[in-house]
Parts: C-alpha cells; sequence; structure tokens
C-alpha cells in the first residue's frame, strides 16, 4: 500500500476507497428497494416473507452499513495520526470538524 504523506494545505483521498463505497451504498439501496417494491407497483412480497410476516428483501444493508464503518473508522484514524505527526491533536477541533460535516447532511 502506497504510503501517503499529511500535507496541511492538501485533503486527503484515497481513491481506491470508491469503489468499496460504491458497493456498500448499492448493498443497501439494494435492500430498500426490495423492501418497498410496491412503491414500483410490484409486489413486495416477490422475494417472500419474513417469519413475522412483513416482505423479505435481499438483505445486503448490514453488509453495507459494516463496510461504512469499517471506513469511517479507517479514514477517521488515520487523520488523526495524520495530524498527530505533524501537531498535537486537538480533541475539540476535532469534534467541532465533525460537527460542521454532518450538521448540513442531517438536517437537509
Amino acid at each position: 500500500m502506497k504510503a501517503y504523506t499529511f500535507k496541511a494545505d492538501q485533503p486527503i483521498f484515497f481513491p481506491g476507497l470508491n469503489g468499496i463505497r460504491a458497493i456498500a451504498a448499492l448493498a443497501v439501496v439494494a435492500l430498500h428497494i426490495t423492501v418497498y417494491m410496491d412503491r414500483f407497483g410490484l409486489s413486495p412480497y416477490l422475494i417472500g416473507r419474513m417469519p413475522n410476516g412483513n416482505p423479505k428483501g435481499i438483505d445486503l444493508a448490514v453488509f453495507g452499513v459494516t463496510i461504512f464503518f469499517a471506513l469511517s473508522g479507517f479514514l477517521i484514524t488515520y487523520l488523526l495520526l495524520a495530524e498527530q505527526a505533524v501537531q498535537p491533536i486537538s480533541i475539540k477541533n476535532f469534534y467541532i470538524c465533525r460537527i460542521l460535516r454532518i450538521w448540513p447532511l442531517y438536517y437537509s
């Protein structure tokens, strides 16, 4: 694996992770589409029924969410280690950056 150097004026980008993100996103979308097929005029029970009677979907969402959490953990750890190599880690600034990144998506 190529070692990336941290530069304060340049964002860290791992182009190889885009494909993994796409697979994880498609896994989550596959479950939602198959469970809510009635919204597309199709029978939601096309794939079958769960024991409780709900429609059965292609259950890849657990896989997709697990991949997202693993990628997030990797990226956050990598960014913190890169910051530590340049300056002491500021937990306050870390959480402020996280809030500013997530807040707009949460309320949109």
